[in-house]
């Protein structure tokens, strides 16, 4: 995994971060939708942060995945 130094929201300071990928499921308008999510988590306090690129290519796949449910 790879480690940077990026700020923490939660701590409000600069601190290193290691990434993850996570594969997860949400309620997306009525439906059950898996996805990937990619983003970082603080070494320090734990919290689970993510880029707006991330979370922008998070929710493109969740909604793609309700069409294709959708459609059926």
């Amino acid at each position: 995994m790879k480690k940077d130094k990026m700020y923490c929201i939660a701590c409000r300071k600069f601190t290193e971060h290691r990434s993850y990928c996570e594969e997860r499921s949400v309620e997306y308008l009525g439906y059950a939708v898996d996805y990937t999510e990619e983003g970082w988590i603080c070494t320090h306090c734990g919290e689970e942060q993510q880029t707006v690129e991330q979370f922008d290519k998070a929710m493109a796949e969740i909604k793609e995945t309700y069409y294709i449910l959708k459609k059926g």
